[in-house]
């Protein structure tokens, strides 16, 4: 039941409410039913609800669209559906979306002229009236494939070159770095070796050896190697032609000494053997006689050796007897000298003497 109110013809003016224990009509101003004593609150209070005209609104007159947009506007969703099935088709690695440019179609006259409010709804769609078009669109769509086709084609001929490039230019890469890794670098440009010249020219046997040595540390090829043997070679005769001098003497032994340590400085690796040959000759011309007997038979002559560890030791030998090893042999002894023979050095005739050592005879 709803809310009752008596007016004058015998209701009462206000709004009346049921009692929700008794169901007896109370004043919706009450808060305690006069029947059944019972609390009651107050009633919430009614919501009411307003249309557009009773607030004053403007009355919208909606209009339908005519059959020719509702035939173009489906027309143009089944285009538009066709062609995304198109483009899912041809889609590909290779390939780009193209946009077209913008084009005014031109008038369809199958067509009848919209009015101003058709107009305005077809802008909606995004398309004005390009949209009622869509069979010249597509006729344009057509004639473009073939360019896109060109398109495609000219790409993957690229990404064919750059591989091939890639792969050629890696062989290239590869043969370079090959060749960086062998004994004998590849040497863009070299200088003619100067010792060269030198050799020639029988120049200072250090300042060859020196250059050959540099030249071929910068430019380690067979030739250079070739040019460095030959300044060693003569080097070294140069040195056993001092230490083999006929006759002997002490300058020659001083000489060659200076040769060897200069040329170890140059080329340690190479003459590191010929300097101790040199420095062990030098040790073993070191010896001095101590006493001679002149008066026996056979005449005998006590001699101070210097070894070839740098020790001294002392024998007695007679005339015609060798010593060190049978290198040297006791040709003649004599009150205050002897007489040696070099049986290893050309059998050069040395004096052997208390105060000068030995010294050529």
């Amino acid at each position: 039941m709803g809310l009752k109110t008596m007016d004058a013809n015998g209701r009462s003016p206000d709004k009346m409410r049921l009692c929700p224990s008794c169901r007896m009509e109370i004043s919706v101003l009450a808060t305690v039913c006069r029947f059944c004593g019972l609390e009651v609150g107050r009633p919430k209070e009614e919501q009411r609800q307003f249309s557009i005209d009773d607030l004053g609104g403007e009355h919208v007159e909606h209009h339908s669209p005519s059959n020719s947009i509702m035939e173009a506007l489906e027309e143009f969703r089944s285009e538009m559906t066709n062609q995304k099935e198109t483009k899912a088709k041809k889609t590909s690695i290779f390939s780009r979306k193209s946009v077209p440019p913008p084009a005014v179609p031109p008038k369809d006259p199958g067509l009848p002229e919209l009015d101003a409010r058709s107009q305005e709804l077809a802008s909606l769609t995004g398309g004005g009236r390009s949209f009622i078009h869509g069979k010249h669109r597509a006729r344009k769509k057509k004639s473009s494939s073939s360019v896109d086709w060109l398109r495609h084609a000219l790409v993957f001929a690229a990404v064919v070159v750059a591989i091939l490039i890639l792969y050629f230019g890696g062989i290239q890469v590869m043969a370079v770095i090959r060749n960086m890794q062998t004994d004998e670098p590849v040497n863009v440009f070299e200088p003619a070796n100067p010792a060269i010249q030198l050799l020639e020219r029988n120049g200072p046997p250090i300042d060859t050896l020196q250059e050959a040595v540099r030249h071929y540390r910068e430019y380690p090829t067979e030739t250079n190697a070739a040019i460095l043997d030959r300044a060693r070679n003569r080097i070294e005769q140069d040195i056993h032609a001092l230490v083999n001098s006929v006759p002997f003497t002490n300058r020659a032994h001083r000489d060659a000494n200076s040769l060897v340590n200069a040329a170890h400085s140059v080329d340690p690796n190479h003459f590191g053997s010929i300097k101790d040959e040199v420095a062990r000759e030098i040790r073993i011309y070191n010896s001095r006689l101590v006493q001679t007997s002149h008066e026996s038979s056979p005449r005998t002559a006590t001699i101070q050796l210097t070894n070839p560890n740098q020790t001294t030791s002392e024998i007695t030998i007679s005339e015609g007897n060798t010593f060190h090893e049978g290198r040297f042999r006791l040709e003649l002894v004599r009150r205050d000298e002897v007489i040696l023979i070099d049986t290893v050095r050309g059998n050069r005739r040395l004096r052997l003497s208390p105060v000068q050592g030995i010294t050529p005879a």
